[in-house]
């Protein structure tokens, strides 16, 4: 139909008034990727700063996607990784440390010799890196196998640590005088956004209260570290304190050059201003911003994490 000769040497293309797009107007599809947009990610971990690296990539003018191998892969590049996705720092993880047989056994490698300088900050832009499938003469790439797939875990401090729960006991032993505090603290430490077990190792935990004029007072120099249940307990005598001076609370730190202090407080045993406890509390312990952004960075100067 429309084939007839007076048409057939003029415009062979659909009437643009019957609703179909002609070769010119097709447009690609809007979605979230477009052809040939490189694009960075983590898979397989169990939060979005952490897993497989998955590199997406345009190569001579073809577009190269899969796993990176750890050929050459170190400190400046996981750095420059995490710059790429918004963080500070990062830390090389163990690839069984995210398997998933099911999941990334069969996935391929898109990328290999991915290398760095220090001050890297966009993979793209900065690093360089050779498709994996490139099996010419000039470029001989050195196979890779499954276990070889990089993992990382990206961080925007190098130490992150939270308290989890904050518990008292508090016995009046009016007859002595003396005021019997049984404490049980729990907090979790993380390395590079890991979880670091075994907390009693490096860092310390003791009892103190923030009276109603904001002095602080200690109560417990050190806490003991039970690893079974990966808490700070303990119980102290002192003298009697008045109802309304009580605020009791547990302050972390960690026994290494970077001082990270965190504390939690114990509300049901806090008589005064609790927000106002927090801030008394906050400057006793050093953390104030000034402090806290000298205090995050490596302790031996060289910004690589130490092992």
């Amino acid at each position: 139909a429309g084939m007839n000769d007076d048409k057939e040497d003029g415009d062979d293309k659909p009437d643009d008034g019957d609703n179909k797009p002609d070769d010119d107007d097709k447009e690609p599809d809007d979605g979230d990727e477009k052809p040939g947009e490189s694009i960075i990610s983590l898979v397989g971990g169990q939060s979005e700063n952490e897993g497989f690296l998955f590199i997406e990539h345009m190569v001579s003018g073809r577009e190269v996607e899969g796993m990176v191998c750890n050929d050459r892969f170190g400190h400046n590049e996981v750095t420059a990784v995490c710059r790429h996705l918004g963080y500070k720092y990062g830390k090389v993880m163990s690839f069984w440390e995210f398997y998933d047989h099911e999941k990334f056994a069969s996935s391929s490698f898109g990328f290999t010799n991915v290398e760095c300088p220090s001050s890297a900050e966009n993979v793209f832009d900065h690093c360089s890196m050779e498709s994996y499938s490139d099996d010419s003469s000039e470029n001989m790439i050195t196979p890779c196998f499954d276990g070889d797939q990089v993992a990382v875990s990206c961080s925007n401090s190098i130490f992150d640590m939270r308290v989890e729960e904050v518990k008292y006991k508090v016995r009046s032993l009016k007859q002595q005088d003396i005021l019997r505090v049984k404490a049980r603290c729990e907090a979790v430490l993380q390395k590079y956004g890991q979880d670091i077990p075994d907390l009693g190792n490096i860092a310390s935990a003791q009892i103190v209260n923030v009276k109603a004029d904001g002095t602080v007072d200690q109560i417990n120099e050190k806490l003991k570290y039970q690893r079974r249940k990966n808490m700070f307990v303990g119980k102290s005598e002192v003298p009697m304190i008045d109802e309304k001076e009580i605020c009791l609370a547990c302050v972390f730190r960690l026994n290494m050059a970077s001082h990270k202090v965190v504390f939690g407080i114990d509300e049901e045993h806090c008589a005064h201003d609790f927000e106002q406890a927090e801030e008394w509390l906050a400057e006793w312990a050093g953390m104030n911003d000034d402090k806290e952004d000298g205090d995050d960075k490596p302790d031996d100067g060289d910004n690589k994490p130490d092992e």
